[in-house]
Parts: structure tokens; sequence; C-alpha cells
């Protein structure tokens, strides 16, 4: 599934699956230069059975693929819960999603919640409000803390995770430090001080 392209310039789809609420993110990547182009939530709460919630999902992947001419997926990949029902639900978005992928001939990569946390913020156990905080910082927006829900902040993230990786940032090495982390990643940080 990791057939990633030599391209500069590419349209990454960046999924949080759920099977309530399916974030996404449209993310343009123009070598190091990150602009976002669109995000928002799937509410998913109103569809009772899974397959018809698959088919909603598929078919608004198909829409964001055309109307985007999306170049690549990134999705988080899931963690081990304890309610087996919930897994297998998440499971099946998941399934989704990567059959999507395989029929239009799209890269596809899985990033655990982990690396996700790490690589925007430095902090593998960073707090979901502290990624949407940094993810927002990187492309430049306004986020509100007040908000509900983080599924589509989470997918901006997990876009800007694989905009990394395929820009050669490092993705293996944890961060010591925020100190260590600022000093190195300088363009990630604008805006805070």
């Amino acid at each position: 599934m990791n057939n990633i392209t030599e391209k500069h310039n590419r349209i990454i789809l960046g999924i949080d699956p759920g099977s309530l609420n399916f974030g996404y993110c449209i993310l343009q990547q123009d070598g190091r230069k990150y602009t976002l182009i669109t995000k928002g939530i799937l509410k998913l709460q109103t569809i009772s059975d899974q397959i018809n919630k698959n088919k909603k999902i598929y078919e608004f992947l198909s829409d964001l693929h055309q109307t985007y001419l999306v170049d690549e997926i990134s999705i988080e990949q899931p963690v081990y819960g304890k309610d087996a029902q919930a897994m297998l639900k998440l499971g099946r978005v998941l399934g989704c999603c990567i059959g999507f992928a395989i029929s239009h001939n799209l890269p596809i990569m899985e990033y655990p919640p982990k690396t996700v946390k790490r690589i925007i913020t430095g902090n593998g156990n960073a707090a979901k409000q502290q990624v949407a905080f940094m993810a927002a910082n990187i492309l430049g927006i306004t986020y509100n803390a007040n908000t509900n829900t983080f599924d589509d902040m989470d997918a901006a993230a997990i876009a800007l995770t694989h905009a990394y990786n395929l820009s050669g940032i490092q993705m293996t090495s944890a961060k010591k430090s925020w100190e260590k982390f600022i000093k190195e990643n300088p363009d990630r940080i604008e805006g805070l001080k």
C-alpha cells in the first residue's frame, strides 16, 4: 500500500476515521509549504446500520477525490480498545477507506496516534487540545478551544504528519524536550511567542 509518489506538489487527504464523526482534511503540500484547503466532520449519527455508514463514507470520499484531485491519503491507525464492538465498527470504517484508496489507485499510509502527536507537538502523549492547537498554528488558522470535537483537527494533524514524512522530516526519534523540539522546528512554532 505504500506507493508514495516523487511529487513536490501534492494534495493529501487526512482522515480521522470514526463511525459517528468522520474527520477529514484536504492539505496541499508544496515542498515544505503546507496549505489547508478544507477540513470538516462528516456526521454519521443518524445512519443506524454500518453498511449504509460505509456507503456514505465511500461516496463522500469519492466526492472529495473528484473535487480536490487527491493524490495520497493518510489515515490514523486504530489502537487497541476494550470495547470489541467499537473496534469492529472502526475496523469497518478503516477497511472502507483502504478499499476506496485501492479502488482509486491512491497511495495510503497509516500513522499511529502517538506518532502523530509526537510529530505535531514533540510529545507522543500530548492531549488532543495540544495537537489541535499546534496543527492550527502550523497551518496558520484559528483554533477554537471550546469545540466539542477534535475530529477535523485530528485529520489535519494526520495530513501534516504525512506531509512531514514526505518532506523527509524525522519520523522516528522522539524529542527529548520542548526546548530541543523548538530549536529543531522553528517553522512550526511561529506565532506562539
